[in-house]
């Protein structure tokens, strides 16, 4: 294993910052990853090995990419929480800004860096339930929180799209 670095390639200073050299050594992690049982949600390490890979790729460690990174519907997706990360970190984002959170609506504004006008993005519960995505538990138990992910997530598409 060699020493993890960054989105700007600098090296992490951290003796367990270690990520895999190659595949043998990200499926032997894989493995492990799903053998441990904190990965719930992963069933098999070659789900694990894909997250892994696709993390790498997006210049994350091991362990985020395996916090962040969740399989839904057969295809490996970013946590809005990973989506707004690399925006920040981007270098292209001047600000992004929760306007409003609460349980029946979400407003997120992100500016560009060089750009006046900030990108809106407003998810309200009624757009969520014409959307049908409602009807899982979690957003009867945290609506809020899922609110602002949808919206911190079509803010982060809005943004990464060319200008």
């Amino acid at each position: 294993m060699h020493l993890l670095r960054n989105g700007r390639g600098e090296v992490v200073n951290s003796a367990l910052s270690l990520a895999p050299r190659d595949t043998n050594e990200a499926f032997g992690l894989a493995e492990r990853a799903v053998k441990s049982g904190l990965f719930s949600a992963l069933k098999k390490p070659e789900e694990a090995l894909v997250i892994l890979l696709m993390g790498s790729e997006l210049g994350l460690g091991p362990m985020q990419s395996l916090r962040s990174i969740y399989v839904v519907n057969g295809k490996p997706v970013l946590s809005a929480d990973l989506l707004v990360a690399l925006v920040r970190r981007s270098g292209e984002c001047e600000s992004w800004r929760v306007v409003e959170s609460t349980d029946t609506r979400c407003e997120i504004h992100t500016t560009r860096k060089g750009e006046k006008q900030a990108e809106v993005c407003v998810w309200t519960i009624e757009r969520a339930k014409k959307a049908g995505i409602t009807g899982k538990a979690t957003w009867n138990s945290y609506p809020a929180q899922m609110l602002k992910a949808r919206c911190a997530a079509s803010n982060s598409v809005k943004f990464s799209s060319p200008t």
